[in-house]
């Protein structure tokens, strides 16, 4: 319950209003999304996604047989039309969404494009699942789907993973208190119960006094290595789809690669891992775009290779 508590506060720092037996604890975001899927989701509904989006929610939804619809992102959020029109033609369940630092553009949806989903959310009547693990690691205070909508319609998760440690399993989802009933059932069934331990060393984390310092030098060092890794990248002939200088990833292409997967796979031979564009893309559609995870774009041989790979395409 301490740690339930505390999300309880955090999440009223971003404008949520929530009490702690709206909060259920999980072994990271991905547990969370995997809930939220199976609780809302059967085989054959269809259900929107970002096209891009995040793999491991994609995988997720083909196993459960769900017909996955992709939102074309943009820098500023969503192609609101194109997202009209997919509203009204398939009458979707449920959006996955990742409105903020989304994996893998990097964009963050603008405040009118937040409210025009929440709009479209309340005509048709689906259900909103909002994934802000990198609410953390945004340096602004942008709203969020759950602040304008407080928890009527959309699911918000969150995750601790990203700020304390990968290796601090822990993670959190908010609902309302009928749906987060059905939520603790289905995580109960499934492994009954997330690592207390976890939790404890998660809950000390975040209260010794100095997590908030910690986060803002995460933040800066993060910036720096955006900054970095977008100026070599650009000089290489890169099109960068935005620029977020917050979170971890770069969305990228360059004119003379059409299908990066190619180039992953030569990467991978010289132990060089890149996130080739099929593997976020709701239908595992060829892409010329990937994916840059900016912590680990600091090795000068990633740039060598791809000099070498795009003068030689």
């Amino acid at each position: 319950m301490p740690l339930r508590n505390l999300v309880r506060e955090l999440l009223e720092e971003q404008q949520i209003a929530t009490s702690a037996e709206q909060v259920l604890l999980t072994q990271g975001s991905s547990q969370a999304i995997d809930l939220a899927a199976r609780r809302l989701v059967r085989a054959g509904d269809a259900v929107l996604v970002d096209d891009p989006g995040y793999p491991n929610l994609l995988f997720s939804l083909r196993f459960l047989g769900a017909r996955s619809i992709g939102v074309p992102r943009t820098p500023a959020g969503y192609d609101l039309e194109v997202l009209e029109q997919l509203v009204v033609e398939h009458r979707p369940k449920v959006f996955f969404t990742q409105p903020r630092l989304q994996s893998p553009t990097g964009s963050t949806a603008q405040l009118a494009h937040l409210h025009r989903v929440m709009q479209l959310a309340d005509k048709y009547d689906f259900v909103v699942v909002e994934n802000d693990i990198y609410a953390d690691l945004d340096p602004q205070p942008h709203p969020s789907l759950a602040s304008l909508d407080q928890l009527k319609r959309v699911i918000y998760i969150g995750s601790f993973s990203k700020t304390i440690s990968p290796n601090i399993r822990v993670g959190y989802l908010a609902a309302h208190q009928g749906l987060l009933e059905d939520l603790a059932q289905l995580k109960m069934i499934s492994g009954l119960t997330s690592s207390e331990f976890s939790e404890r060393l998660a809950y000390g984390a975040l209260t010794d006094g100095r997590c908030r310092k910690h986060v803002k030098g995460l933040r800066e060092r993060l910036a720096k290595a955006h900054m970095t890794t977008a100026s070599k990248l650009l000089k290489l002939g890169f099109e960068i789809f935005c620029e977020p200088k917050a979170g971890i990833f770069l969305w990228a292409r360059h004119p003379a690669i059409s299908d990066s997967a190619d180039l992953a796979n030569k990467a991978a031979e010289q132990d060089i891992l890149l996130g080739p564009g099929h593997l976020f893309s709701p239908d595992l559609q060829a892409s010329a775009w990937q994916r840059f995870n900016v912590i680990f774009c600091n090795d000068p041989a990633l740039y060598i290779f791809l000099q070498s790979q795009c003068q030689g395409a």
